[in-house]
């Protein structure tokens, strides 16, 4: 549970670096976050017997909003390389 809660602040963090000051070395490891936060919600969902629609709800929601962020930086990164 605590690394799922880590890998977790640890996309959230990642994703707003990435929206701030975009680098494609931000935006692929929000991506290896997102991956790990629905890796390690799937191991605890199998592990633990939880109801899997409440976990998944709110799993999907909170990986949305991580990549959300990296889709952002992703654009913001474009539009700057664009504009050089």
């Amino acid at each position: 549970m605590v690394v799922h809660i880590l890998v977790a602040f640890g996309g959230l963090i990642s994703s707003a670096a990435a929206l701030l000051s975009p680098s494609k070395t931000k935006i692929r490891l929000t991506y290896g976050f997102a991956a790990m936060i629905v890796a390690s919600g799937t191991i605890l969902v199998i592990q633990s017997h939880a109801a899997i629609l409440p976990s998944c709800i709110t799993g999907l929601g909170f990986v949305g909003v991580v990549l959300a962020g990296a889709v952002a930086a992703q654009r913001r990164l474009a539009h700057q390389e664009t504009d050089n």
